[in-house]
């Protein structure tokens, strides 16, 4: 293969790339995820989510609300009480069920719905919810919380409250000030539950160690707008085990993007790794110009960067970016040629 048409997809292998250092955690026995901070590898500070795994294991989880007060066998239970943390959180949802052509909205649960348990929010599908405080169960309530301190939530089908009925149960470890992206995105058609992606908008004033070390998106400090562009939504709608892969541009050409191994601005001409698999890439563009996809040939031999010429698979139009602004662009949708793009702002 000439040296020119090397594409990487990060997060897939495709028939004509070669494989680039996607973070996946795995979800533990119980069904309970460990939030990844900033994964250590080189930039990832600036270009990766923690990826919370594809799919929903066996065992659907600990209940968090069974041995709180008012819990019982059938019936709806007393609420039980709940403290708020100095974190926020929202949810962009953009979760298939398996094998589904359509979205379905997603309520997220503080302890368990048969027991007690608090609804933070419902989320339909492909909009994202307001940031609202994280609160964890106080059965005593008494209100008091350590400055870094663990939560955990579930995620339901939207009037769904049966323990069978939960898509996935994860967490982590609050910060003050602290605020995160969430990103609930579709599993493989052999699998139940759902796709889980966590980004800082905020890595809060006094981390843990081991958690966020800094916001997903660098602020950009030379008059630029950044933003990450994430395909996680789209992985599985390829054909022939390929996963779509993307790349970026504005009316003047190609976008500059930041390089995820090396933390530094992609400056290889005969290289280019394009969006897609389960990590990002974020991309600079100047205040109010527009943002463009192309989706690409996975055997084309020619250079990637002669598809930002060609009409756009997206055009975002402008996204709005003030200078040194900052933004998610999430990708979704059940046709790779014919995807949408949910825009949010850095929070």
């Amino acid at each position: 293969m000439p040296r020119s048409a090397v594409r990487t997809v990060l997060g897939s292998l495709t028939r004509s790339t070669v494989l680039a250092g996607a973070i996946v955690l795995a979800l533990t026995g119980c069904g309970t995820s460990t939030t990844a901070g900033t994964p250590s590898m080189p930039g990832a500070a600036i270009g990766a989510g923690s990826d919370l795994g594809t799919d929903l294991p066996t065992d659907p989880g600990t209940d968090l609300g069974t041995d709180l007060p008012g819990a019982g066998s059938g019936g709806a239970s007393d609420q039980v009480p709940t403290a708020e943390l100095d974190m926020q959180i929202r949810l962009a949802n953009l979760w298939l069920p398996a094998g589904a052509t359509g979205g379905q909205a997603i309520d997220v649960w503080v302890g368990s719905p048969e027991y007690g348990g608090t609804k933070l929010m419902t989320v339909d599908y492909g909009t994202a919810s307001e940031f609202v405080a994280m609160r964890i169960p106080d059965p005593q309530g008494q209100g008091q919380v350590d400055k870094n301190t663990s939560w955990t939530i579930s995620y339901y089908p939207a009037g769904k409250t049966a323990t069978d009925d939960m898509l996935m149960q994860a967490g982590g470890t609050s910060s003050p000030g602290q605020k995160l992206t969430l990103l609930a995105g579709p599993v493989d058609a052999d699998s139940t539950g759902l796709t889980l992606q966590q980004f800082a908008d905020d890595a809060g004033s006094d981390p843990q160690e081991g958690n966020w070390s800094g916001p997903s998106i660098a602020v950009p400090t030379d008059g630029t707008a950044a933003v990450m562009i994430n395909a996680m939504a789209l992985q599985y709608t390829g054909t022939d085990g390929d996963m779509p892969g993307y790349i970026a541009s504005a009316a003047d050409g190609c976008l500059d993007y930041i390089d995820p191994l090396t933390g530094e601005l992609h400056d290889d001409p005969y290289t280019d790794n394009l969006v897609g698999g389960t990590q990002g890439l974020t991309y600079f563009l100047q205040p109010g110009g527009d943002l463009r996809l192309h989706l690409t040939d996975p055997d084309a031999q020619t250079p990637v960067r002669d598809e930002c010429a060609a009409a756009p698979t997206l055009d975002a139009g402008d996204t709005g970016l003030a200078a040194n602004g900052r933004a998610f662009g999430f990708m979704y949708g059940t046709d790779p040629a014919a995807p949408k793009m949910l825009l949010l702002p850095v929070g």
